[in-house]
């Protein structure tokens, strides 16, 4: 009848009500067995203690405690594989490139880790302490391979500079043999590091080519020293002039280099024309010395003499100055009878042309001495 329904309609509501109550309980029963077990895991990792579970036959059955234990461990083993995925970074940074430090600090960072946590979980642990220590091993024997190949690249490019360097000096010290032989060098070096793909070929060649033009300049600069030394500036220059373009350099390069060469060359010649005008004023200062000296009957060292005769060797003018000077010596430390005697006979032969030089400097040798007898009589007493 009506009644019954109605009274079983009300019994079934009552039970969905307390299934529901039940649920809502259960759930907030494993809400805080979940929060609480969270916090236990964490501070059990970070103190390094072990997990205390909440066991027992009430427990076993206890949605709460369920939630504890399983919320615990979950925290617990996530926070040591972080604290441990952060020492192990620590480490590879520490030695971002060796291999071999990187393993021996690592495997001492597992001992103490896998001390520190409760037994119950230092297998498991360890295999992701393993997992870990691997990945970062891994990436530090790559860098180390990178390191080992960058110094062994910047080994290689520096001995094809110093190898450069050598054969262009060679080059230009006339020695071709061995500027060839470092040219080789260089090619052998560059070779290396195409089979190694350091370099493309492209590259290679691109390294290759300044360098056998280099050694090729000061090979040509040497020749044309050598033709300049030999048979002068003019022979050197026309060679230059002649010179073609050998292999070795573009059109352009040709032209820097010849322009190049004719200023080095024009630089030299004017260098030895200004060292050699120099170089004369000085000698004919040294001959008028020595010219002034010996006029006044002043004994003037042998190796001094020497000296002036080997500066004025190089000009006629100044040869014949010293030879004459030679002859006045002679005549300055004559008596005053005497060199007047000369004086008379250098006057009749100097009725000859060729003679009045030498009558003129016996002339000026007098008239020195005189003056010099003016100024100190004792001195020629």
């Amino acid at each position: 009848n009506s009644m019954t329904k109605r009274l079983a309609a009300l019994a079934g509501l009552a039970d969905q009500v307390q299934d529901i109550a039940l649920q809502a309980g259960a759930e907030r029963a494993q809400r805080e067995g979940k929060r609480q077990g969270l916090t236990a895991g964490q501070t059990a990792a970070a103190e390094g203690q072990p997990l205390e579970k909440r066991e027992g036959i009430l427990s076993a059955f206890s949605i709460k405690d369920n939630a504890y234990n399983d919320a615990m461990e979950s925290a617990y083993l996530s926070q040591v594989s972080v604290d441990s995925q952060e020492q192990m970074a620590r480490i590879a940074a520490q030695y971002p490139d060796d291999v071999e430090a990187y393993g021996k600090a690592a495997q001492e960072a597992r001992k103490g880790i896998t001390s520190s946590i409760d037994p119950n979980y230092r297998e498991v642990v360890g295999l992701t302490l393993d997992n870990v220590i691997q990945s970062y091993e891994t990436k530090v024997f790559g860098n180390q391979v990178t390191k080992a190949r960058a110094s062994a690249n910047e080994s290689r490019l520096a001995n094809i500079e110093t190898l450069g360097r050598n054969a262009a000096s060679f080059a230009r010290d006339g020695d071709v043999l061995q500027s060839g032989a470092a040219l080789v060098e260089v090619k052998a070096v560059l070779d290396s590091m195409v089979a190694s793909n350091e370099f493309s070929q492209e590259e290679a060649d691109s390294r290759y080519r300044p360098i056998v033009r280099e050694a090729r300049e000061q090979q040509l600069k040497h020749d044309l020293l050598k033709k300049k030394e030999s048979e002068g500036y003019d022979a050197a220059y026309k060679d230059l002039a002649e010179l073609e373009r050998p292999d070795e350099f573009t059109a352009d390069e040709f032209d820097a280099f010849k322009a190049n060469a004719a200023t080095t060359l024009s630089r030299d010649k004017a260098i030895e024309e200004a060292s050699r005008e120099v170089a004369s004023e000085q000698e004919a200062e040294m001959v008028k010395d020595h010219v002034t000296a010996v006029s006044l009957g002043v004994t003037v060292d042998p190796d001094v003499t020497e000296k002036v005769r080997q500066a004025a060797a190089n000009d006629p003018d100044l040869l014949e100055q010293f030879n004459r000077a030679n002859t006045v010596a002679a005549f300055s430390v004559e008596s005053f009878g005497d060199r007047d005697k000369k004086l008379q006979e250098a006057e009749d032969a100097a009725a000859n042309i060729e003679n009045v030089d030498d009558y003129q400097a016996l002339l000026i040798a007098q008239a020195q001495i005189n003056s010099a007898v003016q100024k100190d009589p004792l001195a020629f007493a």
